[in-house]
Order: structure tokens, then C-alpha cells, then sequence
């Protein structure tokens, strides 16, 4: 029979609270920051038309999801279980929706999450000289991809990473969250100290926009799907010390810091090109970098892609393996799903599934 909700609070959960808020910021800020700050920009010069409307866009999406990330703040607070919102549907909307929701995301959209960061790092890396082979079939005139393989090897390699403890996949997250961090702080300064910049180009228009309210939607969409992530850390609330504190924390830090980091990009891409180049870039980040520092600049950027979305893989994963541990531990699916790793106290055939 499954659990009660009441049993399923007070019973150990089975897994060790090993991360500490450092480790928490550094799941939202990793998880939330992919290909999407380098992509986005463009689309959203090319949606609204000026820098004034681009800058609105991410303010309010910056506004949406911290007052999302207070509203999960205090969720985390008051149920710091492992599955995050799949405890928040059961305990709010019954067993029966809760099962729903978590047989959704760990049938389609997690799994879809990881196709998805694979596919772009495969996609970054293989523009990268020493990485063209990975868009080659391995087999002539066959349809697998070393790109495929290559996918399916980071997602491997992360999973175990995950499997070994998840202090240890918490440190990578750290350690890789922190050099991205810098790397964008970095890329923002070179922006802002070239020669060829100039502030008149926040004044510039992209002629062509959809403009209007629409527009104006349309790039909110993108910056909230730049923004999105964030309410990964509550599916790994069980393993956070001290959850009452570290988790309102590492949420409203985390957010803040990502809207920091994202509009100062922002800015220096601005500074250096005019709307018309920026909006009619695919990845203006990129285009900048060519334009300041030349291939070399550009190959930096395509690589701090690749590590930005080897990041996010490792917050994905993590996250994912907790919410069918959780509806396996209720009752509700494989019992071998909610077994704990007795010497690396991780989720282990969850996260193998």
C-alpha cells in the first residue's frame, strides 16, 4: 500500500544533507545559466527593436522568476524532500496528480532536458577545428554521429559523477559555476574596455522588429527560457543542510546573481555592436568576441558554451534522479527506484534509469 503524506515527512529519507549553500547557488546559477545568455540577445533585439525594450524584457523576466524563487523559497523551507515540486503537486492536488506529474517529467521531460544540453554542447564543440569530426557519421553512409556517441558519453559521465555522492557532483557544480561566472564577467569586461565601443549604441534601433506589445512578449519568452532552471535545487532539497535556511538563500542569491551576469553581458554586447549587428547575429556574444579579439575570441566563447552546458547537464541530472526516487519511495512506481546507494548514500538506480 502506498504511504501516507504524514509517514512519507517523517520518514528518513535515506539520502545524506551534504550540500551546503555554496553548493546550492551553485546548482541554480549552474542549471540556469546554458547557450541560452549567448543565444537570446539577438532574438530579442530582433523582437522589440532597441536596447531600452531588450533591457525591460530582462528585468521583468529577472522580477517573474524571483518572485517564482520566493514562492519556492518557502516551499523548500517548509518540505525539504527529495522531488521538489512533485512533493509540492502530491501534498497540494493528491497522490493521483502527483504521480502524473512525475511520470511526465521522468518520461519526457528530463529526459527531453538532456537531449537537449547534449545536443547543443555537441553542437558548440564540433564548430571548434579540433571537434569538426563530431558532426561525421562514424560509419560512412551511416546516420550515427560521432556527435551521438559523444552525447551519450557526457551523459554517462555525468550520471556517474552523480552516482559516486552527490558532495562530489555538488563540488563540480561549484568549481565549473564558478569559472562560468568569471568567464562572463571576463567577456563583459573585454567588451566594455575595446576601443571600438561605444555607448551611442544603446541608442541604435533594429529596423524590422515586430515591435509592439507582441514583440515585447516575445522577447520576455526568451529571457524567461534564459532564466529557466532555477526550481531545480528544491529537487534535491533532501540532500541541502540546514534547508530552512540554505535553500531561500541559495535561491534568491542565485537568481540575483544570474540576472546580474545576464544583463551585464547584455550591456557589453550592446556597447560594442549597434542593434542592427546584434540583432542580426546568431549568437551576438560570439560575434563580439570575433570582432574584438578575433577567432581566438570566438573560439573562447564556443568553448565557455560547451562548459556552460556541461554545467547545466550535471544540475539536470542531479535534479532529475530525485523526483522517480520520490514517487518510487510513496509507493507510487519500482520500488528498486527509491533504493539508496549504501556506500555512496546517492539515488543510484534512479539516476542509472
Amino acid at each position: 500500500m502506498p504511504e501516507t503524506t504524514s509517514a512519507t515527512a517523517t520518514k528518513p529519507q535515506g539520502l545524506l544533507r551534504e550540500l551546503n549553500v555554496s553548493h546550492a547557488v551553485a546548482i541554480v546559477v549552474g542549471t540556469v545559466i546554458g547557450s541560452g545568455i549567448f543565444r537570446v540577445p539577438g532574438t530579442m533585439m530582433r523582437d522589440v527593436g532597441s536596447a531600452k525594450m531588450v533591457y525591460l524584457a530582462w528585468i521583468v523576466g529577472g522580477l517573474l522568476s524571483f518572485f517564482g524563487a520566493l514562492t519556492y523559497s518557502e516551499l523548500g523551507a517548509m518540505k525539504p524532500q527529495a522531488g521538489g515540486e512533485y512533493v509540492y503537486v502530491r501534498d497540494g492536488y493528491g497522490p493521483l496528480l502527483g504521480f502524473l506529474y512525475a511520470w511526465t517529467w521522468f518520461m519526457i521531460a528530463k529526459p527531453a532536458s538532456i537531449a537537449t544540453i547534449t545536443t547543443g554542447l555537441t553542437d558548440a564543440l564540433s564548430s571548434l577545428p579540433r571537434f569538426s569530426f563530431l558532426s561525421q557519421p562514424m560509419v560512412a553512409h551511416h546516420w550515427f554521429t560521432w556527435a551521438q556517441c559523444f552525447a551519450i558519453a557526457a551523459t554517462v559521465l555525468i550520471s556517474f559523477l552523480n552516482y559516486i555522492g552527490v558532495r562530489r557532483a555538488g563540488t563540480f557544480q561549484l568549481i565549473a559555476t564558478s569559472l562560468k561566472a568569471a568567464m562572463l564577467v571576463g567577456i563583459a569586461v573585454i567588451g566594455f574596455t575595446w576601443s571600438g565601443g561605444s555607448w551611442s549604441n544603446f541608442a541604435t534601433r533594429f529596423t524590422g522588429a515586430h515591435g509592439g506589445f507582441n514583440g515585447f512578449m516575445l522577447a520576455l519568452v526568451a529571457a524567461l527560457w534564459a532564466y529557466d532552471g532555477w526550481n531545480d535545487l528544491n529537487m534535491v532539497a533532501g540532500e541541502v543542510r540546514d534547508p530552512e535556511r540554505s535553500i531561500p538563500r541559495a535561491l534568491i542569491f542565485g537568481v540575483g546573481i544570474v540576472a546580474a551576469l545576464y544583463m551585464g553581458l547584455n550591456a557589453a554586447v550592446q556597447y560594442v555592436m549597434p542593434s542592427s549587428t546584434l540583432g542580426a547575429s546568431k549568437s551576438p556574444a560570439t560575434a563580439m568576441a570575433l570582432l574584438v579579439l578575433g577567432s581566438a575570441g570566438a573560439a573562447l566563447i564556443t568553448t565557455g558554451i560547451a562548459l556552460s552546458m556541461l554545467v547545466s547537464l550535471n544540475g539536470t541530472v542531479m535534479s532529475g534522479g530525485r523526483i522517480p526516487y520520490a514517487l518510487s519511495r510513496d509507493g507510487y512506481f519500482f520500488q528498486s527506484l527509491a533504493a539508496v546507494s549504501p556506500r555512496f548514500h546517492t539515488p543510484a538506480n534512479a539516476l542509472l534509469v
